[in-house]
């Protein structure tokens, strides 16, 4: 049930629509899909400075991690760019995800590291991590 925005109560429907708010409540049918207050993404890596979406394509088609290492691609491909970038950069790029994030329904999500492999690179994820805000201007 929500009220003013909020949700207000949560639970089988017996019980919620037992409560006394809930019987002059306006019911919605939303066509048998779910509502839910917000996705939460618990695999994130939000600071990187590349897509590797062409890598997924090529692992469709069927190439290896070998494979695709091997014409340039692969993590030690995104460590090098991650390493390359300055922190304004990627702090940029991770505010324009998170703006993207929330346009599709995410509310909360992890952010990894991981695309450093060095102490260095890693302390600049979790600082520009750190600094990162939602309101980012590009």
């Amino acid at each position: 049930m929500i009220r003013d925005g909020v949700i207000a109560a949560v639970g089988a429907r017996s019980k919620v629509e037992a409560l006394p708010e809930a019987r002059a409540a306006q019911k919605i049918d939303v066509g048998g899909r779910v509502v839910l207050p917000g996705f939460v993404d618990s695999h994130t890596h939000l600071i990187h400075a590349a897509s590797r979406a062409e890598e997924y394509e090529l692992k469709i088609a069927g190439a290896s991690y070998e494979e695709i290492a091997r014409t340039g691609g692969g993590i030690l491909n995104s460590v090098k760019k991650l390493r390359a970038a300055t922190s304004e950069a990627l702090k940029k790029r991770a505010g324009a995800a998170l703006r993207e994030f929330a346009a599709y329904g995410t509310t909360t999500l992890e952010a990894k590291s991981g695309y450093g492999l060095d102490v260095a690179s890693e302390l600049k994820i979790f600082a520009v991590a750190a600094r990162t805000e939602f309101g980012a201007a590009d």
